[in-house]
């Protein structure tokens, strides 16, 4: 006799269904602008920014998930000052930064993207010559669907916390640290099936990350023999791109009931994580500016087994993304963000069984503004 999952068979999965998650960021630009030189050649940046409008817009039916971040669509980053602006000995707790956000998703898989509320801080330990930085980092997400009296279901929590150490250089910032990542269910005991067990979901991805904050590309040196100077940068679109990468050390799926652990992805053979996005500043009016921002990223899983197991091959990888598109407003202590943007996700981590899930959303974005973009 067929039975639901719910009785502990398995659904089948077709991987034609599954698609596409973009997660990336054109981020928002710094208070002070880095001086560079005509000569600086941009065309490298460029064919990133390229090709991640390229990988974008083509079409694909494979089987893509990558794991959700809090801080996703943000740079964590110091703000660097001039030498002379910089208090003798560079004191320690120097510099604090937050951000807040709330957005309204539709037509997400099962609304389980109805709302998402994150929230985070960043906090300077140190910071020595403005060359190098060490802060930490602390956010959570909490995901909620639309499906009871006040339009706001609670029912998945993501957390991220960890350090990072970013340097300084001519060209870019190289920024090396380690962020724990778990998500956790919430509420779901109205999914309880006729065994009385909830079903349940438990995640922990935690990672080495690198990450590399090139400085910005401003569109219009292409078209003059010599650059602009540093006060007519700021009135200039610009492209501010990044490339990062991902090991992941610690990792657990934990699903019940045990029919749904075999169904992939399963993020205790994640491997690694390969990005790279960027942060259009497409125009600037008062104290604010017209963005966009996107990028892509590449992930791969291995095979079963113990932890060194796992790398002796990949047995899939996935690429994901988002895009947005959104106005800024600049004051003297906080950036204020009001956008539209589109998500596809193939796991949303919102189920024991991983679920496509792709919607548009339109969301508020309040930020510090200091450590973070």
């Amino acid at each position: 006799m067929s039975q639901q999952y719910v009785t502990g068979v398995r659904p089948k999965v077709s991987r034609d269904n599954l698609s596409c998650k973009f997660e990336a960021t054109f981020q928002i630009g710094r208070s002070m602008q880095r001086q560079q030189s005509p000569s600086t050649s941009y065309n490298s940046a460029a064919s990133i920014v390229v090709a991640i409008l390229a990988l974008l817009l083509i079409p694909t039916s494979e089987s893509f998930a990558q794991p959700v971040s809090p801080s996703r669509g943000l740079m964590i980053r110091p703000i660097w000052k001039s030498e002379q602006d910089t208090p003798i000995g560079s004191p320690a707790l120097g510099e604090f930064g937050g951000w807040g956000s709330v957005f309204h998703g539709f037509n997400s898989a099962n609304d389980a993207y109805g709302w998402a509320i994150d929230i985070g801080l960043a906090i300077e330990l140190k910071r020595w010559s403005e060359k190098s930085s060490l802060m930490i980092l602390s956010s959570m997400e909490l995901s909620a669907n639309t499906h009871n009296s006040i339009y706001f279901h609670p029912k998945g929590g993501i957390w991220e916390e960890g350090l990072l150490f970013t340097h300084q250089t001519d060209n870019y910032d190289w920024q090396l640290g380690y962020l724990h990542r778990c998500r956790h269910d919430i509420d779901n005991g109205e999914l309880t099936d006729f065994t009385g067990i909830p079903p349940e979901r438990t995640l922990i991805y935690s990672s080495f990350v690198s990450r590399f904050y090139f400085n910005p590309i401003y569109l219009e040196d292409y078209v003059s023999m010599h650059g602009p100077s540093n006060e007519e940068r700021e009135h200039l679109q610009q492209i501010k791109p990044w490339v990062a990468a991902d090991l992941y050390a610690f990792r657990e799926d934990y699903r019940q009931p045990d029919s749904a652990i075999g169904v992939p992805p399963n993020y205790k053979n994640i491997l690694f994580t390969i990005s790279t996005g960027a942060k259009w500043t497409i125009a600037k009016f008062g104290p604010g500016i017209i963005y966009a921002r996107g990028g892509i990223g590449l992930t791969a899983f291995g095979t079963d087994g113990t932890y060194f197991k796992t790398f002796s091959k990949i047995t899939s990888t996935s690429i994901d993304g988002n895009l947005e598109f959104g106005a800024t407003s600049e004051g003297k202590a906080a950036v204020f963000d009001i956008f539209v943007g589109y998500q596809g996700m193939d796991d949303d981590t919102e189920r024991q069984v991983p679920q496509s899930s792709h919607f548009f959303l339109v969301g508020i974005r309040l930020r510090g503004s200091s450590l973070v973009e």
